[in-house]
This record gives C-alpha cells, sequence and structure tokens, in this order.
C-alpha cells in the first residue's frame, strides 16, 4: 500500500529502516510534520526532515541557524520515494572525508589512511554487529511470537563458503528468546547486517567449524 508523505511519524519510519539500525527518527513535537534523524553513537551531524505546508520535503543538516538545506525536492504520494530521496542524500553528506586527501599524498601516506581505516571499521564492526543482528532478528520474528516468548536474547550463527573465505550464515540463525524457545530465522538480504557478518568473519579468518554467538543484554559476540 502506498502511504502519503503529509506527515510522520510514517516518512520517519521508512528513512530509518532504510539507513539501518544505528539510526532512529525522533518526532519533533507539537509538529506532525517535522523531526530529527540522529545516529545513536552520537557521532554523527543530525539531519532535520519536514514536509512544507507547499508539499515540498526538505531536509537540513547541522545545527546552524538557519540550518542548511540539503535538497528541497517535489514531494510525491510516496513515502518509498521520498524516503530513498532523503536517505541517498544523508549517505552522500556522510561519504565526505573529515580531512582533505588528494592524488598528491605520497604512497606510504595514503597506505596508512587505508590501514587505519580498516581498523576503525573492524572497531566499528565489533562495537555495533550485535545491534545489527537483534534488529534483523526481530524484524524476522512475528509479534505473536515475540509476545508470547519474549525478546530474543541471543542468535548463533554456523559457517558458510564463499569465494572468499567461509562466512557466517544468515540464512539458517538460531534465536533463543527470553523464555528459553528457540526459533531458526532468515535474516534477509536488506540492510548492513548481512554486510557486517561478512565483514567479521572475513576479518576473523573463520573456518567450517567455527560458531558465532552474538548475545543482546549484554550485547556481545563471541567465536567457538
Amino acid at each position: 500500500m502506498t502511504s502519503t508523505v503529509s506527515g510522520f511519524p510514517v516518512l520517519g519510519a521508512a528513512i530509518t529502516d532504510l539507513l539501518g539500525h544505528d539510526w532512529k527518527f525522533v518526532h519533533t513535537r507539537p509538529s506532525r510534520t517535522t523531526g530529527s534523524i540522529r545516529h545513536r553513537d552520537g557521532k554523527h551531524i543530525g539531519f532535520v526532515v519536514a514536509v512544507k505546508a507547499n508539499g515540498n520535503l526538505t531536509l537540513q543538516a547541522g545545527d546552524s541557524q538557519p540550518l542548511a538545506v540539503l535538497q528541497t525536492t517535489e514531494t510525491a504520494q510516496d513515502t518509498e520515494h521520498a524516503a530513498n530521496a532523503v536517505v541517498d542524500l544523508i549517505r552522500d553528506s556522510l561519504k565526505s572525508a573529515p580531512v582533505k586527501l588528494d592524488d598528491q599524498l605520497p604512497f606510504e601516506t595514503l597506505l596508512a589512511v587505508y590501514h587505519r581505516a580498516e581498523r576503525l571499521m573492524n572497531a566499528h564492526i565489533e562495537q555495533v554487529l550485535p545491534r545489527h543482528v537483534e534488529g534483523a532478528v526481530r524484524a524476522a520474528l512475528d509479534e505473536k511470537t515475540l509476545t508470547e516468548h519474549g525478546s530474543p536474547v541471543s542468535a548463533t550463527f554456523d559457517t558458510t563458503e564463499q569465494d572468499n573465505g567461509y562466512v557466517w550464515l544468515a540464512d539458517e540463525t538460531q534465536v533463543v528468546l527470553a523464555d528459553g524457545t528457540q526459533r531458526t530465522v532468515d535474516l534477509g538480504w536488506a540492510g548492513q547486517c548481512r554486510n557486517f557478518l561478512v565483514d567479521h568473519a572475513l576479518e576473523h579468518e573463520v573456518g567450517d567449524d567455527d560458531v558465532l554467538t552474538v548475545t543482546f543484554a549484554p550485547p556481545g559476540l563471541r567465536i567457538a
């Protein structure tokens, strides 16, 4: 079913679904047409999205006054289309390097930047993977299961072989719920979760017999 983008929280939910579990949408009360998009780590700039009286959709970045307008688009009667447009703009704005990098840098400097960025990415994945797995598990479970058996407390992954090595198998994720009930779910292909699982497995050079257990409260990762 197609929804209009005349207000929130429908559009906000669509945006954060596309951005992934690291992001949240905060409705600006009492307004029904303005809200903020924030990253959970608190290190990113915030974004304000608003539906104007003329029907235009605006996305603004930062806390400056006035806020910088990234783009104004004609809002179609389609939440998915509008959410994709906002997400594309946010991702593009976040891709700018924090320092100026150009092709005049020495090879050794570029190599150091590359390795530093790789270490930072691996550390980031270790930190956020439990949250992404929990979000994907909740999305894969139906509301009846969650109501009857409680929240998921852990997920376990076996490995599967790909061209570039063994990776965690997200198609048959073993989930334990609060009351001890177990379910097998497919985490699907959407979002960052599967990509992070692949990167994590390759970084740790897992093999055929390895098993990953992800816990959610408290968040943790264990390879056995």
